[in-house]
């Protein structure tokens, strides 16, 4: 709200249903306060659009629905990043401002080209491997509301990474998910699955004499 950006509005609502869900997922602890906690934002949010509704719809903004509309008035900016990219698809421009084109993965075509884009892509995908080490219960450590915390963080990051800046000036796209990384030592993803058992060596019968198998 106070920085009035609409990519960080929905990215922080992204987050925070994240961790929303993720606390109706843990065993022994108290449900009501996942919708306590959210009733409470709620409530926040309209006291301070009642108060002060600048900050919430800027000026300009026909409503709500515009505020967290991340992708209005962002296409002409992504024709340009897309300009850059079709000039030099392979290799890109290289890290420029000018080349800034209000999308993370738009931004990279046209700074990095095809080859920083390959390497994007890669990088989410060992992002998404960490997903499982966010929701398992074992060991049962304040640690998972750490990891749960950074990779909200990461979300985060990706949301409001698709109306605004590069990889270069996103730099918690990769600290949060590197302290996940470290916080997932120990932690067990999958039940150990038991070896086959072996079967049992089937000895020959032995017929009694004179009788033919």
């Amino acid at each position: 709200f106070l920085t009035g950006a609409r990519q960080s509005l929905s990215g922080s609502g992204v987050a925070a249903a994240l961790i929303f869900g993720w606390s109706l997922t843990r065993t022994g602890k108290k449900s009501w306060r996942v919708p306590f906690s959210i009733a409470i934002i709620v409530l926040v949010v309209m006291m301070i659009y009642q108060v002060a509704p600048h900050l919430v719809v800027r000026e300009g903004e026909s409503g709500l629905e515009e505020s967290f509309n991340i992708f209005e008035d962002r296409g002409g900016l992504w024709q340009i990043g897309l300009n850059y990219f079709f000039a030099s698809p392979v290799w890109g421009w290289g890290f420029e401002y000018k080349l800034w084109s209000h999308n993370i993965f738009i931004g990279t075509l046209a700074d990095q080209g095809l080859v920083g884009m390959t390497f994007l892509i890669g990088y989410l995908i060992w992002a998404l491997r960490r997903l499982p080490a966010i929701w398992v219960q074992i060991p049962t450590d304040d640690r998972g509301v750490w990891r749960i915390t950074f990779f909200a963080i990461f979300v985060f990051a990706l949301v409001h990474g698709q109306a605004s800046g590069n990889t270069m000036v996103t730099a918690h796209l990769h600290w949060s998910l590197w302290a996940v990384w470290a916080l997932s030592t120990g932690v067990v993803t999958a039940p150990a699955h038991a070896p086959l058992p072996l079967l049992a060596r089937v000895r020959p019968r032995t017929l009694p004499a004179g009788v033919r198998a």
